[in-house]
């Protein structure tokens, strides 16, 4: 499979928009950005819980991870800029104090850049879900740079907003951007993936028709009430519907699905409807979908991941053999094989023809005549 580097410099994409096009480029970039960054963060502070008056969800966190991992260090300002104007902007319609909101503005920044820096220097300039050391990996610097940036987030929030303790803060930045890089961060990656190498169309009408479908059911299965069956293990009806698309599809339409699934059980956890709603406490529920969400996109990026090793294996032996014809056909030479203990031969029509069969043999016995010559 073709793998897009950051830096190719092809297409007119977020990176070389902002690196050719001047001022008037990277601002207007920063302003998209920062409007995501702003919308998903109110989305992340619409449910914070005591006592550190901290957001469980914090999807803002994979919009930064995943722009700056897929375009590469020429979005760098872009982003910079747009995650402080969107952190600055969101936490002063909340509570937070205009210090406050620079600092974690601050803390916002770094933490992509921590991840992306990572994931360079571990696999080079393009990343792409491509094999289970890249799924691992990705999930060790998400943990190092969520860890990392939760310490200036944590010192910041006891120190300028609340008395709660630091590790106590500290644990739910960590869980919380956590989870919005996991389950944000590959879609964009591989939707980068996806303009630079484009699907059919046939593929796409249907990918997107199944993702379709699973975006209904998943609405449908965590929407429903405790006392329904269907609420016992909604996973059930979810996974078989992500390992066929990643098992038909290319990875981003698999990837899409996972993130689907995951923004229905955060949807329906944040206005408190549907699955255990009734049943368990806030916080209980949200560790509960953290873990689902996380688990979802995990079990997904292995698919994916499993699935490319197999089509790049099979490309591989297809192009080998295409070699070996290639290579026979031009010193006009002929290929067979035998199995000594089945007694099965196999040869292609040149041999034969070779050796005056005039059909080719399939047992060593009716081979004679080409044994007897070698």
């Amino acid at each position: 499979m073709k793998v897009a580097s950051a830096f190719d410099g092809k297409g007119r994409d977020l990176a070389s928009a902002a690196g050719s096009g001047g001022w008037a480029s990277t601002v207007g970039w920063s302003l998209v950005i920062g409007a995501a960054y702003f919308l998903t963060s109110r989305l992340g502070l619409s449910l914070l819980v005591p006592p550190s008056d901290v957001a469980v969800f914090w999807p803002a966190s994979g919009i930064g991870a995943g722009i700056l991992v897929a375009f590469g260090r020429r979005a760098l300002a872009p982003l910079a800029i747009g995650i402080m104007i969107g952190t600055v902007a969101a936490n002063l319609l909340s509570d937070r104090s205009l210090a406050t909101a620079v600092f974690k503005g601050l803390c916002n920044i770094g933490e992509p850049v921590i991840l992306a820096r990572l994931l360079q220097r571990w696999f080079g300039a393009a990343f792409s879900f491509g094999d289970l050391r890249r799924v691992l990996g990705f999930l060790a610097a998400a943990a190092i740079a969520t860890a990392t940036s939760a310490i200036g987030g944590a010192a910041t929030i006891t120190l300028l907003h609340t008395t709660a303790p630091f590790w106590d803060v500290w644990r739910v930045w960590v869980l919380s951007d956590g989870v919005g890089i996991v389950v944000v961060a590959p879609l964009i990656i591989e939707l980068r993936e996806a303009l630079v190498e484009p699907p059919s169309p046939r593929e796409t009408i249907e990918g997107v028709a199944v993702l379709t479908f699973l975006g209904s059911l998943a609405i449908y299965v965590f929407a429903h009430p405790t006392e329904s069956w269907i609420s016992f293990d909604p996973d059930a009806f979810i996974l078989p519907l992500l390992l066929w698309l990643a098992a038909r599809w290319p990875p981003p339409f698999a990837i899409a699905g996972a993130f689907v699934v995951s923004a229905a059980a955060i949807a329906t956890t944040i206005f408190g409807i549907g699955h255990l709603s009734d049943v368990l406490p806030v916080i209980q529920r949200v560790h509960g979908v953290q873990m689902t969400v996380v688990m979802v996109t995990l079990f997904t990026l292995v698919f994916v991941a499993l699935f490319m090793e197999r089509r790049d294996s099979e490309e591989t032996l297809k192009q080998s053999k295409d070699r070996l014809h290639l290579a026979l056909d031009g010193a006009e030479l002929g290929a067979f094989s035998a199995n000594l203990v089945t007694g099965q031969f196999e040869c292609d029509v040149r041999t034969a023809l070779m050796h005056g069969h005039n059909a080719s043999p399939t047992s060593i016995k009716g081979s004679e005549t080409i044994r007897a010559s070698g």
